[in-house]
């Protein structure tokens, strides 16, 4: 068995297995998932929470959490952290040497221009599928005391929005975040947007200079391809961290709530989805790539089990740069400007759900 068929089989055994542990060893209905959620829902809730006759199950809740918080950080430090680790240094030598390698201003900005024009795209076919099934199967009729509970929360979350300036101010801190004024802050704070338009003026920079950055040119080159070594070192340990993920997701939510209130909801959100993954996609991938989307997708499907498991554009960035390269035949060149900017502000999935 090859190499690369021997991890895709441990991530879905570990994806099964971790799903089991979850529902069957960590999950316990007794700790009463919503009444977490209603103890921070409205006042009375809380109220309600603090009473004698409660206090035994806000005890008990209290100890399932720890447990299963035990998981989270075990999955978070065997896969989660080391790749968040490469993430700053991947995507500044990925742009840099993408912007190097293209060369011509010219190139650079067509590339970048029909990298926005597919995200707005696909953004646009993401939200009208949305549209359209919310119109078809109505999944907000929920019953009234799950809804009394969302809708307290979308209040509360929409006053903090309001309290941080809306819209408007979101518009602004994008803004701000593409002039950065301090480099070694965004990076320790993981601020894409501001670590990529940097770095692509640095690399239009050293394509001016032409042969005077030469030597600064190879060692980020060497640094890059110490980089992917890492990357495919560390996709060992994606079997041991998604088990871990998967288990804590499913032992803090449980398998059964899905065929509860929220059936129909999350059937709604996941049919929708699919149908951005399988239809509305390979469609675009077919008519713009000229290839099999279907065949494109089993090749990519370690960075989408990787997606899935960690529910991280960011984590799975390494993964998918190296799958998108290796597997997936698709220009160096390319990937390095399009997959660091598409896991920062392309979130189809985010448009559809909402």
């Amino acid at each position: 068995m090859k190499k690369e068929n021997l991890l895709t089989l441990l991530i879905l055994l570990a994806l099964v297995a971790g799903a089991a542990v979850g529902q069957f060893r960590l999950y316990h209905p007794s700790s009463v998932p919503a009444f977490n959620a209603a103890q921070h829902a409205t006042p009375e809730a809380a109220a309600f929470a603090r009473t004698e006759r409660n206090a035994k199950l806000a005890e008990e809740s209290a100890r399932v959490d720890e447990n299963l918080a035990s998981w989270k950080i075990a999955g978070d430090v065997v896969l989660i952290r080391p790749l968040m680790l490469l993430i700053v240094p991947l995507v500044f030598t990925s742009v840099f040497l993408g912007i190097v390698s293209i060369g011509d201003p010219m190139k650079l900005g067509f590339l970048g221009s029909a990298t926005l024009v597919f995200y707005v795209v696909t953004m646009i076919l993401a939200v009208t599928t949305g549209v359209i099934l919310a119109m078809l199967f109505k999944p907000g009729a929920l019953p009234a005391e799950t809804a009394d509970l969302l809708r307290a929360g979308v209040e509360q979350a929409g006053s903090a929005s309001d309290d941080k300036g809306g819209l408007g101010a979101a518009w602004l801190n994008i803004l701000h975040l593409l002039v950065p004024n301090n480099f070694m802050r965004a990076a320790v704070e993981q601020q894409m947007l501001s670590i990529i338009t940097a770095t692509m003026a640095l690399g239009v920079a050293f394509t001016i200079i032409g042969e005077k950055g030469r030597a600064f040119v190879e060692a980020i080159e060497a640094l890059h391809e110490a980089l992917m070594l890492l990357i495919r070192v560390f996709l060992w340990l994606l079997p041991i961290g998604i088990f871990f993920l998967i288990a804590w997701a499913v032992g803090r939510y449980g398998l059964r709530d899905l065929a509860g209130s929220l059936a129909k909801y999350v059937l709604v959100v996941v049919g929708g989805l699919a149908i951005h993954m399988f239809l509305s996609l390979p469609a675009l991938l077919a008519i713009l790539g000229r290839c099999n989307p279907y065949r494109f997708l089993l090749q990519m499907r370690r960075a989408l089990m990787m997606a899935f498991g960690t529910a991280s554009s960011l984590a799975t960035l390494p993964v998918t740069m190296e799958t998108c390269v290796d597997s997936g035949n698709c220009s160096r060149r390319a990937t390095s400007l399009v997959l660091p900017l598409g896991a920062t502000v392309n979130m189809d999935g985010t448009a559809l759900y909402q």
